[in-house]
């Protein structure tokens, strides 16, 4: 069960909100359109295959489902981040089995996914996973597992 914890500026517990009906849904990526209006993408265990998504407008004190994305998801989780010029990029394994390409994607609107670029690709029983996204000295940093033994990441710079 995918669920939202609350805290206040001294770290206490403010409330613990389920973020989806699903069951299926694990490791949320958070992505803020707005102070109140953020999307969450997550793993998918279902037999759907897809990256399961769920919202909040009210800053995370009620969750509703939203329509999976029309992107393949072999129940691997993803990674999200909004560059400062609004541009959003998701990290994800773009296959339903396996974890042996994983893509990099970008949207404007959190719902409509343009494919970038691939960021690794490998045969079959080679593992990228486990993606994460970093903005930092006006470049994006991305890192990732490279077959569950070692740490890869790459730098883009983003125009």
């Amino acid at each position: 069960m995918t669920v939202a914890l609350r805290f206040d500026a001294d770290g206490r517990m403010r409330s613990i909100t389920r973020m989806a009906q699903s069951q299926q849904m694990l490791q949320p990526a958070l992505l803020p359109l707005s102070q109140t209006h953020w999307l969450a993408f997550s793993r998918d265990g279902s037999p759907q295959r897809r990256i399961r998504v769920s919202q909040t407008v009210d800053a995370g004190a009620h969750w509703l489902d939203a329509p999976n994305l029309d992107l393949p998801n072999p129940d691997s989780s993803v990674a999200t981040l909004r560059l400062p010029d609004g541009t959003m990029l998701l990290a994800h394994n773009n296959t339903s089995e396996g974890r042996h390409i994983l893509d990099l994607s970008a949207s404007v609107d959190g719902r409509q996914w343009q494919h970038m670029t691939t960021v690794a690709q490998g045969g079959a029983g080679t593992e990228y996973s486990y993606p994460s996204l970093e903005w930092a000295d006006q470049q994006l940093w991305l890192s990732y597992t490279d077959q569950r033994r070692q740490i890869a990441w790459q730098r883009f710079a983003v125009v």
